[in-house]
């Protein structure tokens, strides 16, 4: 299983058990992934469609796109950069 598959069960589990601490922190988590996989299809229309359309087979191929877990730990880590340096 991906890093993306295992979170919303830990979201899940978190809620079951009452653990209000866990579960904001691993919606912040899923939040911050999912904004990166916008961010990145987002670059990638503007790179496919150099001022033009997109075609109905490109957007299909936009929203295929999302994330591996070596990107995901990346946003981990930018996120718990940003939060200790908050602190």
């Amino acid at each position: 299983m991906t890093l993306k598959e295992i979170l919303p069960d830990d979201v899940k589990a978190a809620l079951r058990s009452g653990d209000d601490t866990r579960k904001s922190a691993l919606r912040m988590i899923l939040a911050a992934i999912k904004q990166a996989e916008v961010d990145k299809r987002a670059a990638a229309a503007k790179q496919k469609s150099q001022g033009g359309e997109l075609t109905d087979a490109q957007v299909a191929e936009l929203e295929q796109t999302s994330l591996d877990d070596a990107e995901a730990v990346s946003v981990l880590q930018k996120e718990a950069k940003a939060r200790r340096e908050s602190i």
